[in-house]
């Protein structure tokens, strides 16, 4: 017989109140254990959340600016919700900075500062043991999103990329996951260190500025230190090989299916970095990775009918370029010309990706 799914709003209300019973606590971390209620328990947080008061005075810091990160997350969601026409969908969807959490193992954190601490029992540590609540930040094709993590460190995701993290770091490393790019800056802590996981390539800082470049569909994880230290591993057969250590201004290049990497000194680290303050630097790259920058960062299709042009190479600097000019530029200063696509209204009543055709110009 399946369980009947019920959560009190009021239950709730006393147990941010610190008014709940010790039975009482018990059935409200009990919701937050329980998988069978996390729909159920999702859907009444964020319909009843302005009716949820709590007593700033008794949390710490940290719990308090996640039960407000939480608030205006939720707000942010019925906000998304209320949009009717396809502008101003994409208008949210582009410009929105702020960091998609998952609400409830958010609240699972701050169970440890809403209870009291003699009142913390088997029921939340079962829960710890049992899983670790992850939040997972995305940025959307196009568009540039800025994060802080629960450490204090904070950066930047680059176009379609993701990172993954544990809404709390235990452990003796504050380990991530990241897909895509992303520039990092690290809140030193000689006791635990920071590892981000990308594409099986572990790079482990203590307190540093990176960047840390590393898309499904390059063959490649590229990494570039500003300053600090960085040591970069890699996973061989259930061990990690140490393969470089980055001292500021150096830079790695690792290719997935090679285990010799290759290190540059002295490089210009704004090259590679100044991305996530929208300017887009381009220095001796071949036309077909200047392209996969240019799809990334302005979320087009850019396919080569001659692919002669795949080997040109070029120096540019965009700031605040529309794609169409930048297009304008390589055809004055190379023997390139383009043809665009008519874009179509798809099914959801929103345009399709401009798609854009390179070809020499004879």
């Amino acid at each position: 017989m399946q369980k009947e799914i019920k959560i009190e709003i009021t239950l709730l209300k006393k147990f941010f109140n610190k008014k709940c019973s010790k039975q009482e606590q018990e059935i409200v971390i009990n919701w937050f254990v329980d998988a069978a209620y996390e729909q159920k328990l999702s859907f009444i947080l964020k319909r009843h959340w302005d009716e949820i008061e709590y007593n700033s005075d008794d949390l710490d810091e940290a719990t308090e600016k996640v039960l407000n990160k939480i608030h205006h997350q939720i707000n942010l969601e019925k906000f998304d919700e209320q949009q009717n026409t396809p502008w101003l969908k994409k208008a949210s969807f582009y410009y929105s900075k702020i960091a998609a959490v998952l609400l409830i193992p958010i609240f699972i954190y701050t169970l440890h500062s809403v209870l009291n601490k003699d009142t913390i029992n088997n029921n939340l540590i079962e829960l710890q043991n049992q899983t670790e609540a992850y939040a997972k930040i995305v940025s959307p094709l196009g568009a540039r999103t800025h994060f802080t993590l629960p450490d204090g460190s904070s950066g930047w995701l680059n176009s379609g990329s993701t990172l993954e993290f544990p809404v709390i770091f235990t452990g003796k490393q504050r380990n991530l996951k990241l897909t895509g790019e992303a520039w990092f800056d690290v809140i030193k802590n000689p006791e635990i260190p920071f590892v981000v996981d990308a594409a099986g390539i572990d790079v482990i800082a203590l307190g540093t500025k990176f960047n840390v470049l590393a898309y499904p569909d390059d063959n490649f994880v590229d990494i570039t230190l500003e300053s600090g230290k960085v040591i970069v591993k890699r996973k061989v057969l259930f061990k990690n090989k140490l393969i470089a250590e980055l001292n500021p201004g150096d830079k790695v290049k690792i290719l997935k299916d090679d285990f010799n990497p290759k290190k540059d000194s002295k490089v210009e680290t704004k090259n590679f970095t100044s991305w996530r303050k929208g300017t887009l630097i381009i220095r001796k790259e071949k036309m077909k990775e200047v392209v996969k920058r240019l799809e990334r960062w302005y979320n087009v299709t850019i396919k080569i009918e001659d692919k002669e042009i795949e080997e040109y190479v070029y120096r540019a600097t965009f700031q605040d370029e529309t794609i169409d000019e930048i297009l304008n530029y390589l055809k004055l200063t190379s023997p390139i010309d383009y043809k665009i696509k008519a874009r179509k209204t798809n099914v959801e009543g929103t345009l399709e990706k401009k798609e854009i055709t390179l070809f020499i110009n004879n």
